[in-house]
């Protein structure tokens, strides 16, 4: 299934929109490499929050920032991925970065699963569509 780049533009101007009427002050925008890095450098520039990287990954091959150095102690963070499928990555980063304080923003979220982010622009049943997305950066060779 094709996520294209006028849905993109579309639900990263509403997660802008979220996120401002949020009125929560973020310290760091931390987007997941890689699927997470082109909305995070969005909702960075539009926000104007700093923003760092995070090498997380529990498909490909297992990788895990664990000293990542805006992940300090009760730092507020704005964790950003691409979609939200199982929510075992957003869970686990939560889990290991306990001691800050973590909201999470996704384009997309599959509500058949147990994390409910913060802030995400469209939900999908992974029951009901069971085809994964193609994003429009993945589509570059």
């Amino acid at each position: 299934m094709q996520y294209t780049f006028k849905e993109f533009d579309e639900d990263i101007h509403y997660l802008i929109k979220q996120i401002e009427q949020s009125n929560i002050t973020y310290d760091y925008i931390i987007g997941i490499k890689r699927g997470g890095l082109i909305p995070a450098v969005c909702l960075s520039h539009a926000l104007n929050i700093p923003l760092h990287v995070l090498e997380w990954s529990n498909r490909d091959s297992v990788k895990w920032d664990f000293d990542n150095p805006a992940m300090k102690i009760g730092k507020r963070i704005l964790l950003v991925d691409d979609i939200c499928d199982s929510g075992e990555t957003l869970i686990k980063i939560k889990e290991y970065y306990n001691h800050c304080i973590i909201d999470t923003a996704v384009l997309l979220f599959n509500e058949d699963q147990i994390h409910i982010p913060t802030y995400y622009a469209q939900a999908f049943s992974r029951k009901e569509q069971p085809e994964f997305y193609d994003f429009w950066w993945e589509l570059y060779k």
